[in-house]
């Protein structure tokens, strides 16, 4: 987990492991590229279970993301 030192003296130093982006307004616009029904596997752990294909499929595909502030 990436920290930033924030202060210190010769007993103390003062870390900030928040995210950059707490606290930061995000405005994000999404396509929607597929959608599947889920598979027992994720409706009980309630998270996709094959990220990786779904990664390479969107790099195969040429999906691009970009972050805008």
């Amino acid at each position: 987990m990436p920290v930033v030192v924030v202060a210190f003296d010769d007993e103390t130093v003062t870390l900030e492991a928040n995210n950059s982006l707490a606290d930061v307004t995000l405005r994000v616009d999404l396509v929607v590229v597929e959608v599947h029904e889920a598979i027992d596997a994720e409706l009980k752990s309630g998270k996709v279970q094959d990220m990786e294909a779904i990664y390479e499929k969107e790099r195969m595909d040429g999906v691009a993301v970009e972050f805008k502030r």
